[in-house]
């Protein structure tokens, strides 16, 4: 009977160790089912966070380029067209002939005389008006012995393909000729303000610049 019961005994441990065991094994099943469903959450936030990251990294390395190109296109058209002004003169007798008002401003072209006495035209990319463009590129047209600036083909485009040219306004002062031979004319230099904003293509950047340039040449 000692036996038997020792024997009961012994069965009766070895039950409860598995069902011990069982528990145990089935809590740790479930640790590690929710350890691993925070490894999710956590790798799916992280790559969310990395992706928004990556992004806003992009878009502003995007608009810092389109910044860039539309600066240094900005930057280009000025200096090209303040050397023009400080190298030439104001064609005061083509706004007269082409029936301009230069008491009226701002002026959409800036014609200058160079010294081969050839005018230099400035203006937006054509439009409907052959002088007043409704384009988007600055351009420029040098009238001279078989060019009277009459046709498209006339006209050589300053600014890139990827830069729009929204404005382009001129400030001209004097409003008369200070050369004229005739009393009461300002003795002073000619000047041209220069008024030009520009964005890129995909209006990621916008700029607008304003800058003035005095005439170097010289006639009394």
């Amino acid at each position: 009977m000692d036996t038997q019961y020792k024997k009961n005994n012994i069965h009766g441990r070895l039950q409860n160790a598995k069902i011990h065991r069982s528990r145990w094994n089935a809590r740790m099943r479930g640790f590690t089912l929710i350890e691993a469903l925070i490894v999710l959450a956590i790798f799916a936030v992280t790559m969310l966070l990395a992706t928004n990251a990556f992004m806003i990294v992009t878009k502003n390395q995007s608009r810092f380029n389109a910044f860039q190109s539309v600066d240094e296109d900005a930057r280009y058209a000025l200096t090209f067209l303040t050397r023009r002004i400080q190298f030439t003169t104001i064609d005061y007798d083509f706004y007269t002939q082409q029936g301009f008002d230069l008491d009226i401003q701002p002026q959409h072209i800036l014609a200058l005389q160079n010294e081969r006495q050839e005018t230099e035209i400035f203006r937006k990319s054509g439009g409907v008006d052959q002088w007043d463009g409704g384009g988007a590129a600055l351009e420029l047209c040098i009238i001279k012995q078989l060019v009277t600036c009459q046709n498209a083909n006339d006209w050589e485009k300053i600014t890139p393909s990827d830069v729009r040219l929204n404005a382009l306004e001129f400030f001209i002062a004097p409003t008369t000729s200070p050369w004229a031979r005739v009393p009461g004319i300002p003795n002073i230099q000619p000047r041209v303000t220069i008024v030009y904003a520009t964005e890129d293509t995909d209006r990621e950047a916008t700029l607008i610049t304003q800058t003035t340039a005095v005439s170097r040449f010289y006639e009394r």
